[in-house]
C-alpha cells in the first residue's frame, strides 16, 4: 500500500498476537465491532498497521469502543487514520498514540509520488500544539507540521491563510474518498449476499414453473456497482494528487506559491466535477436495487400454492437444496419448504434495505463537494491567479467566511475547527457549529 489511492478494503477482522489486539480492513457506519470488544481489555495495546478505509461514522464508533476501556495505546497508525485522528483525539484522554506510518515521497524531475509507509515516533509529529499540515517536502518524508509558528510562510498572512485552507479543503476531500471507498465495499458485501439469494430465489421459481419478473436483476446490481468501483478507484488517484500538490505549494517559496496554488484549483475542480458522478451512482446502485421489488410479485404466487400440487411434483429436496438449506429436521412438504422460501425472500428484502441505506454514502459525498464549491469560485482565486500579491484581507476574510458558512456536517466542523479556526477570531468571524448530526444525508 503506497498511498491513498491503494487503500485496502477488506472485512473487518480482528484477532490477538503476542498479547496486541490487531486490527484490519475496512469500517463503515454499520460494521459490527463486537469481536473487537471481546478481545480488547484495559489497558490494552492495538495495532492499526492494516486498517483500510473508514467512513467518518464508523471510525467514531471505533474509537467509542477503544474509549470505554479508558487506557489503550495505539501503533501502527497509518496516515490516513492519522488524518481523522488529529482532529478527534483529546488532550486529557488516556490514548496513547505510539507511532505512525507516514507515506515516503519518490522525487522524480521535480515531481513526488508515494513510494512506501515509513513508521515515525508520534512524538517526532506533536510538540506543544498538535499537528496542522500535510508536508514537508525538504525531505524524503512526507511530515507534518506542528504549530502556525513553524509554517514557512507564517510572516506572510495570505500565505499561510491560502496553505491552511488548502490543508483543509485536502482534508474534506479525503475524507470524501475513504467515505465512498469504505461505502463501496460494504456495499460489495452487501450485493455478494444479495446476488446469492436472489440467484437461489430464481431457481426455485423456474422449478416451481414460475415467472421472475427480472431474471437480470442480479447483473444489473453487479453493474451498477462496477460504474460505482471506477468512480471510487478515479477520486481516490485525484485526491492523492491534491494531497501531493498542497504539500508542495505550502513549502514552495514565495515566489512560486501562486502558480502552486493554482495548481491546487485546477486539481479541486476536477474532483468536485466528480459530483455529478456520485449522484450517477448513487441512482443507478438505487434503481439496481429497486428491481428487487419484483420478489413481492413472486411472494404472491407464493401465497397462492396449493400444498397438494406441490407433494406432487415431488421437487421438495431440489428446493431445498436451491435454497443451501440442510436442516435434516425438515420435512418435503410445503408448509416446511414454504419458511424455508419466505426465510430467504426475507433476507433479500433486509439485504435490499441495506444497500439503499449505502447508496446514500454517495449521495453524502456529492453534497460535501458541494459544501466545497463557492470557495473554489471566490475572488481570491482570480486574485493570486495574477500573483500572491492581488490577495488582500477582504479576499481572505471572504474566503473563511464562506468556509465557515458552509459547515453543515459535523466533520466539516472538526476539520474546520482544527486548520481555520484561528482565522475565524482573526477576522472575527463567529465559528459556525455543524447543523447536521455526523454523517446525515442532507437534501437541499
Amino acid at each position: 500500500m503506497s498511498g491513498l489511492s491503494e487503500l485496502v478494503s477488506k472485512k473487518f477482522v480482528c484477532h490477538q498476537v503476542s498479547g496486541r489486539v490487531e486490527v484490519s480492513g475496512s469500517v463503515h457506519d454499520s460494521t459490527d465491532l463486537y469481536a473487537l470488544k471481546t478481545l480488547i481489555g484495559s489497558p490494552c495495546e492495538i495495532s492499526l498497521r492494516s486498517l483500510g478505509a473508514c467512513t467518518w461514522n464508523g471510525f467514531r464508533k471505533l474509537l467509542d469502543l477503544l474509549a470505554e476501556r479508558q487506557c489503550f495505546d495505539l501503533f501502527g497508525v497509518p496516515y490516513h487514520v492519522y488524518d481523522d485522528l488529529k482532529l478527534l483525539v483529546d488532550p486529557a484522554s488516556t490514548m496513547r498514540v505510539q507511532d505512525v506510518l507516514l507515506p515516503k515521497l519518490l522525487g522524480k524531475g521535480g515531481m513526488y509520488e508515494f513510494e512506501a509507509f515509513e513508521q515515525v515516533p508520534y512524538a517526532d509529529l506533536v510538540g506543544e500544539s498538535a499537528a496542522r499540515f500535510v508536508t514537508s517536502l525538504d525531505s524524503t518524508r512526507l511530515r507534518l507540521l506542528r504549530d502556525k509558528d513553524q509554517n514557512p510562510h507564517a510572516g506572510n498572512r495570505a500565505l499561510a491563510v491560502i496553505g491552511d485552507y488548502l490543508a483543509f479543503q485536502c482534508h474534506v476531500f479525503n475524507m470524501i474518498a475513504r467515505q465512498i471507498a469504505a461505502t463501496n465495499y460494504a456495499f460489495e458485501e452487501c450485493m455478494g449476499r444479495l446476488e446469492a439469494r436472489v440467484k437461489n430465489v430464481i431457481t426455485v421459481a423456474r422449478l416451481m414453473g414460475l415467472q421472475f419478473a427480472r431474471p437480470n436483476v442480479v447483473t444489473e446490481i453487479r453493474d451498477a456497482h462496477s460504474y460505482a468501483a471506477k468512480l471510487v478507484s478515479g477520486l481516490m488517484q485525484v485526491v492523492e494528487q491534491l494531497q501531493l500538490n498542497v504539500a508542495q505549494c505550502i513549502h514552495s517559496s514565495e515566489s512560486e506559491f501562486s502558480a502552486a496554488a493554482v495548481r491546487c484549483v485546477v486539481i479541486a475542480r476536477r474532483i468536485l466535477a466528480a459530483k455529478q458522478y456520485m449522484e450517477e451512482a448513487g441512482v443507478k446502485l438505487g434503481g439496481a436495487l429497486r428491481g428487487v421489488d419484483d420478489i413481492r410479485d413472486f411472494e404472491r404466487e407464493i401465497d397462492r400454492i396449493n400444498p397438494s400440487d406441490f407433494d406432487r411434483l415431488g421437487i421438495a429436496t431440489s428446493v431445498k437444496a436451491a435454497l443451501d438449506v440442510m436442516d435434516p429436521l425438515l420435512g418435503d412438504n410445503w408448509d416446511d419448504v414454504a419458511v424455508c422460501i419466505r426465510a430467504e425472500l426475507n433476507a433479500i428484502k433486509l439485504d435490499q434495505l441495506d444497500g439503499m441505506v449505502l447508496t446514500q454514502g454517495f449521495d453524502l459525498a456529492r453534497q460535501l463537494l458541494e459544501h466545497r464549491e463557492m470557495e473554489i469560485a471566490a475572488p481570491w482565486v482570480n486574485s493570486i491567479e495574477k500573483g500572491i500579491g492581488e490577495v488582500t484581507d477582504i479576499h481572505l476574510a471572504e474566503l473563511i467566511e464562506i468556509a465557515n458558512r458552509r459547515i453543515v456536517t459535523d466533520q466539516e466542523s472538526f476539520s474546520f475547527r482544527y486548520y481555520l479556526s484561528r482565522w475565524a477570531e482573526v477576522f472575527a468571524i463567529k465559528k459556525k457549529e455543524a447543523e447536521a448530526d455526523p454523517g446525515d444525508v442532507l437534501l437541499f
